[in-house]
């Protein structure tokens, strides 16, 4: 369950990487001057490398990022990575501890990934959140939007093939 923050969700409205039609078109609002994403929030138990990872697809904007942020201290500033739907590149990386890379899945999808090491245990946040002209905060048109799927967050430096998850955590060998 994301949290939409100036932003709404459509869901099965594309054909998600695994084929299926699973996607989901994340749109902003009409929010003046202002960010548009989701995000969710996470209870970190263990401190160190966290790996997030999700896949997008450009729509009417072709701008998305991760960004980490947190009020207590897990991190100790809140940092993003802009990944480029349109030409498959990294356009910022606004921090001296987060890695960014993305790869081509095919289809005009690409898994967007991001690893960051906390510093502490409690509450987190992680966001998917659209970009426009290189920008953070504008003012959304209502309609707009890109395609995500397949969010996950893992342990470690590494993104492991996407494993879809209902309700619980799976853990891997």
């Amino acid at each position: 369950a994301w949290t939409k923050t100036r932003s709404s969700v459509v869901a099965n409205i594309a054909v998600a990487p695994d084929g299926t039609p699973t996607g989901y078109k994340l749109v902003e609002d009409t929010t003046v001057t202002n960010s548009h994403y989701v995000y969710e929030q996470i209870n970190l138990s263990t401190i160190g490398s966290l790996t997030y990872s999700f896949y997008a697809k450009a729509g009417e904007r072709t701008l998305t990022g991760i960004r980490f942020y947190s009020t207590n201290g897990v991190f100790p500033t809140s940092q993003s990575a802009v990944f480029n739907l349109s030409n498959g590149t990294i356009d910022l990386t606004d921090g001296s501890d987060l890695i960014a890379s993305m790869q081509n899945v095919g289809g005009g999808w690409y898994r967007c990934i991001a690893t960051r090491t906390s510093i502490a245990t409690g509450l987190t946040n992680i966001a998917i959140q659209i970009y426009t002209n290189g920008i953070a905060d504008w003012t959304g048109d209502g309609v707009s939007g890109l395609y995500i799927w397949g969010a996950q967050l893992e342990k470690g430096t590494v993104a492991s093939p996407y494993t879809p998850t209902t309700s619980s955590a799976v853990n891997r060998s």
